[in-house]
């Protein structure tokens, strides 16, 4: 799994980075830019401990992972997967401004993302 994570950065130049409190480098999250085996398109994934939630730390890393994602990379596409329970996900891609495809993929909601616009400008499609 080590060398998985590890050789995935020297490959495509992204996956997964651990977000960490303030001072005292707690874990408390990882966001993941990955490309799993199968994958039509790679993937922006957070996940946060219980006691990280509700803090704008999810809202913060995944705008960073975007923005890294589709400035710095270049990648044409990038989506999200979200379970369909899953209320606080849904929310942030909101918030994010990705927008849901009409079909789900083996069960999940797909949110694709884009770059958000220059004030004044309509948004860039990816």
């Amino acid at each position: 799994m080590i060398a998985r994570t590890c050789s995935v950065w020297l490959w495509r130049g992204h996956g997964a980075w651990i977000m960490e409190g303030k001072g005292d480098g707690v874990p408390l999250g990882v966001v993941v830019l990955g490309f799993e085996p199968g994958d039509q398109d790679p993937e922006l994934g957070i996940a946060l401990i219980q006691a990280a939630e509700g803090r704008g730390l999810a809202l913060e890393a995944a705008q960073a992972a975007r923005d890294y994602a589709l400035r710095s990379l270049e990648l044409p596409r990038l989506v999200s997967y979200v379970s369909l329970d899953n209320i606080r996900s849904i929310a942030l891609m909101e918030r994010l401004g990705a927008q849901s495809e009409p079909h789900l993929l083996n069960g999940s909601l797909v949110y694709r993302h884009r770059l958000p616009a220059p004030r004044g400008r309509q948004p860039k499609a990816v």
